[in-house]
Order: C-alpha cells, then sequence, then structure tokens
C-alpha cells in the first residue's frame, strides 16, 4: 500500500540537481506466499480425496475394488494428518480476506460478491457435480446414463452436497460477519494487532498466554463437542461435518482477528506447547489402534477417553502443521504461480467429476495403495486445474453478463 506521501506531486529537479544522481528506491516486490500456499492445500485436497479412494478413510465417490477402504495404514496416516489442518488452514485465509473485503467494500457490495463468489457455485455444484459423479461411475460399468440419474437426485437432494460444504459454510459464516462488522471497532483492533516483525520476532508473555489459550479452550469445546456430535455426524442443510465445527469456526474467527495471515503465527515457545499435548495424544491414540484396530472408529464420538484424546490431537498437531507450513512459505514468496494460483479456486469446484472420471477409467490398472493414490492422484490434479481454467472462463462470462443486467435494472428504475 503506498504512503499518503505518494499523493503528493515530486518537485522538478535540475539537471545538476544530485536528486538525478541518486538511484530511485525500488518498489517493494510483492509477495506470493499465501496464494502459493492456498494453491497447495488445494493440490492437496484433490490428493487427500484421492488417498480416500484407495484405502484411505473418508467420504468419497469412486472406491477401488482392490483397495477397501481403512486398508491402507499409510493413507489413513495421510488423510488424518491432513483433516487435521488443511481445511482449517482454508477458513483461516478465508476470515482474514473477508475481514479485508468488508474493509474495502460497502456491506451490500460485499454480500452481492460472496453470493456470485460462493453462493452460486455451491448450488451450481450441488445440482450437477453429484449426478454427474454417478453418472460418470455408471458409464464407466457399462451401464446406461440419461436425463432420469439427475432427476432421480434432484428429488432426493436435502441441501447442499459433495466438497462445496466448504463454500457453503464460509458464505454462512461472511453473512454473519457482515452483519456483525463494524469498520471503526476493527479499525481500533488494527492498532492492537501484531506487524510481521512483532511476529516473527519476540513476543510478550500475555500474547503467548492469549495464543495458547485459545487453542486450549478451541481444543476443550472440542472434547465437549465431539461427545455429543460425534466425526461423521452431518448437518444435512450445509453437508457438514459437525465433528470439527469448533476448529472451523475457531479458525475463521482468529482470520478475521489478525491483520496479516503470518501475523498470528506461533514462536518457537508456543510451538514446542503445542507439540508436547500433540505428541501425548499420538503416543495414546497409537496404542489404541495398535492393540486394537476397530478402536479407530471409536475414538472420532462419544463419551470415552479416545474421543477426548482425538480432539486434543486434532486441534494441537492441526494448528502446528498448518503454522508451520505457512510460516515456511514466504521463502517461496517471490514466485508467481500466475495463472495456476488464480485457478486453484475454479480447481477445488471441477476437481471431484474430475477424479471420479480419471479414477473409474483406471479401475483395471492394479497396484499399491500408495502408489496408485500419487499416481492418479498428480493426474486428478493436472487435469483439474485445466478443466477448472474453462469452466471459470464460461462461469466468468455468465456472471459479467448477469452483473451488466443488474447494473442496467438499477439504473433504468433510478429517476
Amino acid at each position: 500500500m503506498a504512503s499518503n506521501d505518494a499523493s503528493l506531486p515530486a518537485p522538478h529537479a535540475s539537471k545538476t540537481s544530485p536528486a538525478n544522481t541518486n538511484p530511485q528506491p525500488k518498489p517493494p516486490t510483492r509477495s506470493h506466499s499465501i496464494a502459493n500456499f492456498r494453491s497447495s492445500l488445494t493440490a492437496l485436497v484433490i490428493l487427500h480425496h484421492t488417498a480416500i479412494s484407495y484405502g484411505g478413510i473418508g467420504v468419497g465417490v469412486y472406491q477401488s475394488s482392490l483397495h477397501p477402504p481403512g486398508s491402507s495404514a499409510a493413507l489413513v496416516g495421510f488423510n488424518a494428518l491432513n483433516q487435521s489442518f488443511f481445511m482449517g488452514s482454508f477458513f483461516y485465509l478465508s476470515g482474514h480476506f473477508s475481514r479485508r473485503a468488508l474493509e474495502r467494500k460497502s456491506r451490500s457490495s460485499f454480500i452481492k460478491d460472496r453470493l456470485y463468489r460462493l453462493g452460486l457455485p455451491t448450488v451450481a455444484y450441488t445440482m450437477i457435480g453429484p449426478p454427474l459423479c454417478t453418472a460418470i461411475l455408471r458409464m464407466s460399468r457399462g451401464q446406461s446414463v440419461g436425463l432420469s440419474t439427475f432427476v432421480e437426485y434432484w428429488k432426493t437432494v436435502r441441501g447442499v452436497r459433495g466438497p462445496v460444504w466448504f463454500t457453503g459454510v464460509l458464505f454462512v459464516f461472511d453473512l454473519a460477519l457482515a452483519a456483525c462488522f463494524s469498520k471503526t471497532g476493527l479499525e481500533l483492533q488494527h492498532e492492537k494487532h501484531l506487524t510481521m516483525k512483532e511476529s516473527m520476532g519476540s513476543l510478550n508473555e500475555s500474547r503467548k498466554l492469549s495464543l495458547l489459550a485459545g487453542i486450549s479452550g478451541c481444543t476443550a469445546l472440542s472434547v465437549l463437542w465431539q461427545m455429543r456430535f460425534p466425526v461423521g455426524s452431518m448437518f444435512t442443510p450445509l453437508f457438514l461435518n459437525l465433528g470439527y465445527f469448533p476448529q472451523y469456526i475457531a479458525a475463521y474467527l482468529y482470520g478475521v482477528y489478525v491483520k496479516d495471515p503470518c501475523a498470528g503465527l506461533p514462536t518457537t515457545f508456543d510451538s514446542l506447547c503445542m507439540l508436547l499435548p500433540g505428541i501425548a495424544s499420538t503416543i495414546v491414540l497409537g496404542k489404541a489402534v495398535n492393540a486394537n484396530p476397530h478402536a479407530l472408529m471409536s475414538f472420532q464420538g462419544g463419551w470415552n477417553l479416545l474421543t477426548a484424546n482425538y480432539a486434543i490431537w486434532n486441534n494441537f498437531v492441526g494448528f502446528l502443521l498448518g503454522s508451520s507450513l505457512l510460516a515456511g512459505f514466504p521463502k517461496f514468496g517471490s514466485l508467481s504461480l500466475g495463472r495456476i494460483a488464480e485457478m486453484a479456486y475454479p480447481a477445488f469446484l471441477v476437481h471431484m467429476p474430475v477424479s471420479v472420471l480419471i479414477e473409474a477409467y483406471t479401475d483395471h490398472w492394479k497396484a499399491g495403495a500408495v502408489t496408485e493414490t500419487a499416481v492418479v492422484g498428480t493426474a486428478n490434479v493436472v487435469a483439474s486445474w485445466v478443466v477448472g481454467y474453462f469452466v471459470s472462463s464460461v462461469w466468468g462470462k455468465l456472471c459479467l453478463q448477469a452483473r451488466k443486467l443488474s447494473a442496467a435494472k438499477d439504473k433504468g428504475s433510478t429517476p
């Protein structure tokens, strides 16, 4: 952001003026670290869903006949680690950028933008994406496909479906933020925020305790919450896995609070304090699963000690992993991915049908679970970006026309 002095006219220097002999300072280099981090998270989401198809754990569409759910210990661990931090990281970044957007725009303009960017894609995918995946699976098996495939689905749909649960939940969060937003109040909070230098340097003890208290509070709430709403309990209208809701809302609010995405990163002291309960809960869960593989299901919810340990593990390990990865990306801030970074969101929106298509038509290939995940997952990532580019071009044109019609209507209604 330019300083206020940039708006003043510069004095004209003579040819002999020393001002001409001194080189002008170079403008600050734009950092692409956050865009790169977000693009990497999107690729990880696609790989995560691919792993579910080949022996991991989670909700998927295609399931390999060679690798039943939960049959690969490596992919189960991969899915568990991803779940602990990647969606929380998305909500953290989204909260920050939603707050910045509200500072620049009017409330009505912000809501309209959220509707175009989040609301409409959520509805569009919910109506087209899941039945399209079903049609692809049926075609790969030689079964007939027609309009009835879509009609049957439309008769049963009762809410958001598929990976756009994230955009649906984020849309609700953003509407709530817009309703509660106060520019004056947030400007006062800005004065209390940490700068990048302060966050990466020495933090005062109150800030350390505040950060750790927040994570501990979120963990305690998650323990009680998951006993009432086990992992896998779904809120149908938004297709939200209620077991992880405390982490999502806490990450979003923390993103709203911080002035800079990297300003909330923990120090070494914070990381060590998070690492200890993370290690302890990992040991407890590891011993439980080693003694009884079926215990994997029991710690996902209900009134038992394993549920508490899983909630502790998911929050402390998740925040530690997410913050550590985010801290490393500024080192690659000068690397611009250009259009690749811009297409991360479209790739996310289309990745499920694209992945189902590739996985279904490579079903005959026999390899190890990890090998298939790596090879097919890479193909899914690349194909999702390519298809996302074409879909975004069409969607952009449709939204542009809709906005032009809306502007013309508003202009025509003006006396």
